[in-house]
């Protein structure tokens, strides 16, 4: 962005240089996009160790360097596995703000999902519902499963009924619908602590229905 090209100092050489924090290396051969994306898959490496902590440091470092934002985003789900939900909200926003539309997707999944821990279902459904309209004809099954959670929990069953048949019918046109349906503890155990039950309760829906329409 325009306000980030301003002068700054190399942190190799220490001598000033006008646009190496956005796209360009400095002359000493510093190279701020190979640096960024060091941090950014360190930090990676640490959530798929499940080290929270050094997973946000390491997308900080990167975000300090080129303010990407796919490492706010992947700041952003390490602070809610820490159950941080604002500071994941803040660092979801962020993304949002400074992502392509079309590349936005992933920032508004994970931010609904965090609204839903807050029990801020009418947040969440809002951010969902923009995923849907950014791309309908390619929504991820998930984004239908995440609005049936939500109307279910709201105790809307007429639309959490209208939002499993959604969920049923792509599972099927994807022809994904027995992989789908796997055990609620392999579900808990990929999911933060505040959003345990929700998924599995969409499951134990699901299997009901198949029950009813096989």
């Amino acid at each position: 962005k325009i306000r980030e090209m301003k002068a700054f100092k190399c942190p190799s050489c220490g001598v000033g240089s006008s646009f190496y924090k956005v796209h360009f290396s400095c002359k000493c051969g510093y190279d701020p996009f190979r640096m960024a994306m060091g941090h950014f898959n360190h930090g990676v490496d640490s959530i798929d160790k499940k080290e929270w902590d050094k997973a946000i440091d390491n997308f900080s470092k990167a975000i300090e360097i080129r303010h990407d934002w796919d490492a706010y985003v992947a700041r952003g789900i390490a602070y809610g596995e820490k159950n941080e939900i604002d500071l994941a909200i803040k660092d979801f926003d962020e993304a949002i703000e400074r992502s392509p539309k079309t590349k936005s997707v992933q920032a508004f999944f994970n931010r609904g999902n965090a609204y839903m821990m807050k029990h801020e279902y009418d947040r969440a459904l809002k951010d969902f519902d923009e995923i849907i309209e950014i791309n309908p004809t390619d929504v991820d099954i998930m984004v239908y499963g995440k609005r049936f959670c939500c109307y279910h929990l709201k105790g809307d069953n007429e639309r959490a009924d209208k939002e499993l048949m959604a969920v049923i019918n792509k599972l099927k046109e994807l022809e994904e619908y027995r992989k789908f349906l796997i055990e609620d503890a392999e579900i808990d155990a990929r999911n933060p602590p505040l959003l345990r039950g929700s998924l599995g309760e969409t499951i134990k829906k699901i299997k009901e229905v198949e029950g009813q329409i096989n």
